[in-house]
C-alpha cells in the first residue's frame, strides 16, 4: 500500500494528467483482494490439514521445502 501511494504522489507531481495515478490505485485495490484472497484459501486449507494432524501438515510442509 506504501508504494502504491508514492508511485500515485509522484505520478501526480510529475504528470500534468489527472489520470495518471490511476493505475497505482488499481494495483492496490488488487493486491488487497487477491491477497485477501489467498489467506483465506490458506487458513480453509491448512485447517483441514491440521484436522487430521498438526505433525502431517508439519512433515508434508518440510519434505516439500527440502526437495
Amino acid at each position: 500500500m506504501q508504494n502504491s501511494a508514492l508511485g500515485a504522489l509522484l505520478a501526480t507531481l510529475h504528470f500534468p494528467d489527472p489520470l495518471t495515478p490511476v493505475p497505482c490505485a488499481i494495483s492496490a485495490c488488487t493486491h488487497s483482494i487477491v491477497g485477501s484472497g489467498i489467506a483465506a484459501y490458506w487458513r480453509l486449507s491448512s485447517a483441514a490439514i491440521i484436522e487430521d494432524g498438526a505433525f502431517a501438515w508439519r512433515k508434508s510442509f518440510a519434505v516439500r521445502a527440502v526437495i
